[in-house]
């Protein structure tokens, strides 16, 4: 039962931050905003192999959560906003392709990471990815004003 509430923080916290995706880009720009959701994975992450009370991973849950509540719509908004109306439905379809292979890719990645370095070393493999894909963000975001 506890795992399965751990479990369930992970999409209220989703539902719950995606509900104020509006009110944020009021008050911050799109790519702060998705920064900061990747800051938020990191920490959640790397924070994980410290946790010695199964309830204290509540804390990561739901930071985990937000960081993709907040990420989520703003990826799509942005990419549906730069796509022609003509290409609208391939390039959406486009991006769910691609999230759908990092839902395949991911568990074979973490499969080698757990192989090296035990299941802390999955955690930290995806705390890393999370700040690689910070890093090239803030290298690449004038492509999503171009």
């Amino acid at each position: 039962m506890v795992i399965g509430l751990i479990l369930a923080s992970i999409p209220v916290a989703i539902a719950i931050a995606a509900s104020q995706v509006g009110r944020l880009t009021r008050r911050f720009p799109e790519t702060t905003l998705i920064r900061v959701s990747f800051v938020f994975y990191a920490l959640a992450l790397l924070s994980v192999p410290f946790v010695s009370n199964l309830w204290l991973l509540l804390i990561q849950t739901v930071m985990f959560g937000i960081g993709f509540g907040i990420c989520s719509p703003i990826i799509l908004s942005l990419v549906a906003a730069r796509a022609s109306k003509e290409y609208l439905a391939t390039v959406i379809s486009v991006n769910g392709a691609f999230c759908n292979l990092g839902r395949i890719l991911g568990p074979l990645l973490m499969g080698i990471a757990f192989g090296i370095g035990g299941i802390s070393g999955v955690f930290y493999a995806g705390a890393g990815i999370a700040i690689a894909t910070l890093l090239i963000f803030k290298y690449f975001r004038s492509c999503l004003y171009a």
